[in-house]
């Protein structure tokens, strides 16, 4: 009885500090859709880009990793740059550090998150597949270089792109102007969205594939986006991303 009275203590603290009000961010939603738009061009317009010249206008798995993950490289230095000159900005997308022990608190439970998820979409769908990121890797042969460049990407580039739009910027301001559980549920399916035009799986055919592709994303944005909340911290949020990448990087290794 004195444990479940405990678990319901730290579940009740932990909402409380997701409830706790931040100070209003500067800047509107142009700020967010001006980082939105910066990290969805570039991505697609760099990964399309590189994959025409290095694969003769047939983008292979490995030369689309390589565009996102330059185009993840470029939209990361431009919205940190134009944060940079308002230290206000800079400092409201909290990327401070955390201590120690929260972070590893934050990764491990990150970790079990990210297990229960693939655990539940397994029994869902009936299979288990591999991160929409590196699908297309089940129809080539992949050499150890292009597994290199999956974890670049996968595990530095992509979490802390993508939690500097959504968590850093687009979470506090759709926050203040919709409400907390608005805010974060919008984010998460902003979130969603975005990896489904991103990430294009076209043409492969999987039992399931949707849910992967929109569903385990909206889930995992709502599930960063409470780190977020919950810690005051961009940068936790940074590490739970890191901790799905590791993960999705684990599991697709395994099952191609």
């Amino acid at each position: 009885m004195t444990g479940l009275n405990n678990r319901f203590g730290r579940l009740a603290t932990l909402l409380e500090r997701i409830r706790e009000p931040e100070p209003p961010p500067p800047g509107n939603l142009s700020d967010v859709i001006y980082t939105l738009l910066v990290l969805l061009v570039a991505m697609i317009l760099i990964g399309a880009v590189v994959g025409a010249v290095l694969s003769n206008n047939d983008p292979s798995p490995t030369s689309l990793l390589l565009g996102w993950t330059v185009g993840g490289l470029i939209a990361t230095f431009i919205i940190g740059a134009a944060h940079r000159r308002t230290p206000e900005k800079w400092t409201a997308l909290r990327l401070s550090s955390l201590p120690d022990t929260r972070l590893r608190n934050v990764l491990l439970v990150s970790l079990s998150a990210t297990i229960l998820l693939d655990l539940s979409s397994a029994i869902l769908t009936g299979q288990f597949l591999p991160a929409p990121e590196v699908l297309r890797f089940t129809s080539v042969s992949v050499d150890v270089g292009s597994w290199f460049l999956a974890a670049l990407f996968l595990v530095i580039v992509q979490p802390v792109a993508e939690e500097l739009v959504f968590r850093g910027v687009t979470l506090p301001r759709l926050r203040m102007r919709l409400g907390l559980w608005s805010g974060l549920v919008v984010t998460a399916a902003l979130y969603a969205l975005f990896h489904a035009l991103v990430y294009d799986v076209s043409g492969i055919d999987h039992p399931g594939l949707l849910w992967y592709v929109l569903a385990v994303p909206f889930i995992a944005g709502l599930i960063m986006g409470l780190v977020r909340l919950g810690t005051g911290s961009t940068r936790a949020a940074i590490l739970a991303h890191l901790s799905f990448g590791l993960f999705a990087l684990l599991k697709s290794y395994l099952l191609l």
